[in-house]
């Protein structure tokens, strides 16, 4: 905790002695991997690279001109078509295993199937 890694990336020891909750484990080492990373360690990396802020000013005109463009991110249909869509295509019925079936089984209808007694 005090090189950086949070609380809830910790595990007990006797998880690692005994093998149990590797996830939390693994989870652990990359989580110290970025934590090393981020504090200044510049030998072979394990984890991901650590984030670093990116704060952004900008203006009012700026933001203002912002709310008239539609992004992508809603969507466009612009390359929108059936093609290569195909309606109706088969529909199986029947039971596929039905060759695996026995002579025998052939003549017999589960109640599966319903019955009108």
């Amino acid at each position: 905790e005090a090189y950086g890694v949070p609380r809830t990336s910790l595990f007990q020891t006797v998880d690692l002695y005994e093998m149990r909750n590797m996830p939390q484990i693994l989870n652990c080492l990359l989580q110290l991997g970025t934590e090393c990373q981020r504090n200044g360690f510049t030998g072979p990396a394990c984890g991901p690279k650590p984030t670093i802020a990116n704060k952004r000013d900008f203006t009012t005109e700026q933001m203002n001109s912002g709310k008239t463009i539609i992004g992508l991110q809603a969507g466009t249909n612009k390359y929108a078509s059936q093609k290569g869509m195909q309606i109706g295509s088969v529909r199986h019925v029947s039971d596929i295993r039905v060759t695996e079936m026995s002579k025998e089984a052939h003549g017999i209808i589960g109640t599966q199937m319903g019955f009108n007694k």
